[in-house]
């Protein structure tokens, strides 16, 4: 399970009431607020090689109509 939480005079405070069972492990990771780092430049050469789901759903439901004609 994962919960949100914040630092608060140096120790961890969660940011909502949450049980937790006496020596669970438990595992901490800070959240980089900055911007994402960019995609790799190489991702948009593949970009527009598969179709989107949206036009594979379209040209599936114009198939069965064919089919069902």
């Amino acid at each position: 399970m994962t919960y949100k939480g914040h630092i608060q005079n140096g120790m961890i405070v969660l940011d909502d009431p949450v049980k937790l069972t006496e020596g669970a492990l438990v595992r901490v990771e800070i959240v980089d607020k900055r911007k994402p780092k960019a995609l790799h430049p190489d991702i948009k050469r593949f970009t527009g090689i598969l179709p989107s789901a949206t036009d594979a759903r379209a040209e599936y439901a114009e198939g069965m109509l064919k089919k069902q004609a």
